[in-house]
């Protein structure tokens, strides 16, 4: 079923795959994650790169069965597996720099733009506190993480929450901002994000 699955999704939209369930989808979404490198590997950058944007994009709309409030129990598990996205998808397989060549492919704008897709920004942060502490471990190993565009996502999530969520937002930016590792764009990048400005 997974294979059958990724295969649907790397067509771009072109076919619609029939999961059976809310928490089928949960489980397929969060088995991706862990199995992005692979992948990877097997498909390509840019074929994963549609299948990223299938699975959390509007093609689908994949993304509101997974955080849909009848398979809350699984949420958790879910953004624990975004970590794996990011570690052995995004930053194994893209350059370690701000605004890398790769962000002009389907791969890399699946990196920056995750949050911003279909409304995983809204499903996640606009809803209760409770999640937003689930989120919470994600959000702090992505910006813990050393490899640029991994924090540049997180960043572009942070920039697009500060409005509505200030109180989660801002000592986030500012505890980056205290690394001393930053690449000069990513760190003038988190500059932007603390005013909310940001596409």
């Amino acid at each position: 079923m997974f294979d059958d699955f990724v295969l649907d999704a790397i067509a771009d939209g072109k076919t619609d795959f029939a999961y059976d369930s809310k928490l089928s989808a949960q489980r397929l979404l969060t088995q991706f994650n862990h199995e992005i490198d692979a992948t990877v590997h097997r498909h390509g950058t840019e074929r994963t790169g549609i299948a990223v944007w299938y699975c959390y994009g509007c093609v689908s709309g994949m993304i509101h069965d997974v955080l849909d409030d009848s398979v809350s129990s699984g949420w958790s598990a879910f953004y624990e597996s975004m970590c794996l996205l990011y570690d052995n998808g995004f930053a194994k397989h893209s350059e370690n720099q701000f605004n890398h060549p790769l962000r002009e492919t389907q791969f890399g704008t699946s990196c920056y733009m995750i949050w911003d897709m279909d409304g995983i920004e809204y499903l996640t942060f606009d809803r209760t506190e409770t999640q937003r502490n689930m989120v919470e471990p994600l959000i702090d190993f992505g910006l813990g993480h050393g490899h640029a565009v991994v924090q540049e996502s997180i960043l572009h999530c942070l920039g697009h929450q500060l409005d509505s969520h200030a109180e989660f937002v801002r000592p986030k930016l500012q505890q980056f901002l205290g690394r001393r590792d930053l690449q000069p764009e990513i760190r003038e990048y988190a500059i932007q994000c603390q005013t909310g400005m940001i596409q």
